[in-house]
């Protein structure tokens, strides 16, 4: 539990409530005959990483969609966000596979319904997010938008927090542990990078309206 609230208590609020000011856009390597774009989007995804706590998970799931990026702050946020959609259904499905089972405990069912819940809502709030992300800078409900999208993918992180921990509670046995903590630790870590990027970007548009 002391892993758990370090993140709880320590972690979760530092990426949820610092201000967007605390943010700025990762610049693009200006275009030349000596860095080619390709590379220049090699070199934005590698510098935009490190701005995150997990830049090395960044960089793998993040440097093959360089040139789908191309040095751009809202498609670096939306791609973020659909990778750990995506993950969050795999998740899903991984969790909903124990349901049911006879080997189970009482405690354990009871883990794995929390999960199970608590997933789903993952899915729904990165859905949602992925939804959100085709606003244009410049309308006027931008900055409510992108608030909705940090709350979302924050709560994301919330969901698994209150997954792990029912493990932890429950006793859930090693089977079942080993399965559903690190596929849903990663959903979280995903949902990190995402929210560092969706905060970089809304930072670098919050001033934006239209006119």
């Amino acid at each position: 539990m002391a892993g758990s609230s370090f993140f709880q208590y320590y972690l979760l609020p530092a990426l949820i409530l610092l201000p967007f000011c605390a943010y700025k856009a990762t610049p693009c390597l200006p275009l030349s005959a000596s860095t080619p774009e390709s590379n220049r989007n090699i070199a934005y995804i590698k510098k935009s990483c490190n701005d995150t706590i997990y830049p090395l998970l960044c960089n793998q799931i993040l440097l093959v969609r360089a040139d789908e990026i191309h040095c751009s702050p809202k498609m670096l946020a939306k791609i973020s966000i659909s990778i750990a959609h995506a993950a969050s259904i795999n998740v899903s499905k991984v969790v909903s596979a124990f349901q049911g089972r006879n080997n189970l405990t009482k405690e354990e069912a009871q883990a794995i319904e929390v999960c199970v819940e608590e997933v789903r809502d993952s899915v729904d709030e990165l859905q949602k997010s992925i939804d959100s992300m085709g606003i244009e800078v410049g309308d006027p409900n931008f900055k409510t938008q992108m608030e909705g999208i940090l709350s979302w993918v924050s709560a994301v992180l919330t969901d698994g927090e209150t997954c792990t921990d029912a493990f932890e509670e429950k006793g859930a046995n090693r089977d079942v542990s080993t399965t559903v903590v690190p596929q849903v630790d990663y959903l979280k870590q995903l949902a990190s990078i995402a929210l560092v990027f969706v905060r970089k970007y809304a930072s670098a548009n919050s001033h934006a309206h239209a006119n």
